[in-house]
């Protein structure tokens, strides 16, 4: 009877060892999927903000603005977009900056014209409710 009780203290061990893995192993799953899913929501917060920005800028440009308005409303475009876009819009500094400030001479050049098409492009794509 002696040697059973070291044998099922010994059981009870292994046992509460084996399901303090499992649960470790089971919580780091889930840790990763919250933080999957935490990033999955950052990323679509980001586009909304994006988005957003890009309607605003155009509701401000509409109404024919200032040309500081005009600049902050693209800045705030430029500081929200995705990588993909802020690289394009980011080739195009000078020139947009010049389109804001009234200058609108730099954005018919056909190198330009092409960028912000493919811009306006994966602006629609990202952005479109419908699409």
């Amino acid at each position: 009877m002696n040697n059973t009780r070291p044998r099922h203290r010994l059981a009870a061990l292994v046992a509460g060892a084996l399901v303090s893995v499992a649960a470790t192993l089971g919580c780091s799953a889930v840790t990763e999927r919250v933080d999957d899913a935490r990033d999955a929501v950052s990323s679509v917060t980001e586009r909304a903000r994006f988005c957003l920005s890009v309607v605003q800028a155009v509701t401000a440009l509409d109404d024919q603005p200032s040309p500081q308005e005009a600049a902050a409303a693209l800045e705030d475009v430029m500081k929200r977009a995705p990588d993909e876009i802020a690289d394009l819009l980011a080739g195009l500094d000078d020139e947009l900056r010049a389109a804001a400030d009234g200058d609108f001479e730099a954005l018919r050049d056909a190198n330009v014209v092409e960028t912000l098409r493919d811009v306006q492009q994966r602006t629609t794509e990202m952005c479109d409710p419908r699409g």
